[in-house]
């Protein structure tokens, strides 16, 4: 093959020419189909995707974002008002559009108090962020849940999506 590559050089260059022109132009084609999913029809995984995106409206294919709430000095998790403010902050992504909220308030797992009681975090699960309900939620996340914060907590959002961006968590306030 070697040969005949070195004998035909322009030929070879030709052909990879015409390959390149026509992948250029089909790429329009093939950019709507892509998307987030590793979809396997018929697979349990898949099916259940559905029957969650049938019934809640999210696709849970897609990365959780996960904000982390440092609570506001001499409030702790422990208490009545730690809880309720964290559950305040957490509850106003719903503002931001249709997703789902796992924390301390709706599981009471104790995974999701950090540092002694001082902070929490929450799992918050979003539809497909390039279309459909999903669209513009991540924009519009670190808005509302900075605004629901109370004054003196420390409020930082971070997930799957900030850490391949390569720029860290972003500080909502």
């Amino acid at each position: 093959m070697a040969t005949f590559v070195l004998r035909h050089k322009v030929l070879v260059v030709f052909a990879w020419v015409c390959v390149s022109i026509i992948g250029f132009l089909t790429l329009g084609m093939l950019s709507p189909r892509l998307d987030y999913g590793y979809a396997t029809p018929g697979q349990a995984g898949y099916e259940s995707d559905l029957r969650i995106t049938g019934r809640f409206g999210i696709d849970p294919a897609f990365e959780s974002e996960m904000p982390v709430l440092r609570l506001p000095a001499g409030v702790s998790m422990a208490s009545t008002a730690g809880q309720a403010l964290a559950l305040r902050t957490f509850e106003a992504a719903r503002h931001a559009g249709p997703v789902t909220i796992q924390d301390y308030a709706t599981t009471h797992d104790p995974k999701f108090i950090l540092d002694g009681g001082r902070a929490t975090w929450a799992l918050v699960s979003i539809p497909n962020p390039d279309y459909g309900p999903g669209a513009g939620i991540e924009d519009r996340l670190p808005r509302v849940l900075a605004a629901a914060a109370a004054p003196g907590a420390e409020l930082t959002l971070t997930g799957y999506a900030q850490m391949l961006s390569n720029q860290g968590p972003n500080a909502a306030n």
